[in-house]
């Protein structure tokens, strides 16, 4: 089995998704948000804040590109603005979209302060739209918006088994 990659919108369900499919499936998972913090010895809001985000989005490439083994995925949820991001994950393994209603989203993801691009629900809804059809390159898409974890994680496992 190739590589997993996990995408989707901020507040999904990637990261409890990509645990729960490496416990099924026997395999490592990475976050590549927590490889990046780790590289930095920053914080997310830290690196955005000093930095930016185009110095953050190279590094989302740098991460995405560095991975080589059969692995579960959990990718930030910007990653994808970056045509080569994108069609590196197509060519490197199954990219699966974790869609969202974004009412949802908002609920989830209010209020926390580990999110730089999360400043209001209006700003939200306007990145997430810009983003959909970027998403939506992918192997398959899975709405996590009332599905239980045990659901979503079934679903992806039924999927991959057709391909």
């Amino acid at each position: 089995m190739e590589t997993i990659f996990l995408t989707g919108f901020m507040g999904a369900g990637k990261s409890t998704i990509a645990r729960q499919l490496g416990k099924k499936l026997n395999k490592q998972v990475v976050d590549t948000d927590q490889l990046i913090v780790h590289r930095e010895g920053k914080n997310i809001p830290d690196i955005f804040a000093t930095k930016g985000e185009t110095y953050f989005r190279q590094l989302e490439t740098e991460v995405l590109t560095s991975l080589d083994a059969e692995l579960i995925v959990s990718t930030g949820g910007g990653l994808i603005v970056r045509p080569e991001n994108r069609k590196w994950m197509l060519e490197n393994g199954y990219v699966i979209f974790l869609d969202c209603d974004i009412q949802e989203i908002w609920r989830r993801i209010n209020g926390d302060k580990g999110r730089p691009l999360a400043r209001n629900q209006a700003e939200v809804t306007a990145l997430y739209e810009s983003r959909k059809p970027l998403y939506n390159q992918c192997h398959f898409k899975v709405d996590t918006t009332h599905l239980s974890i045990d659901a979503i994680t079934e679903t992806i496992m039924n999927e991959l088994e057709s391909y």
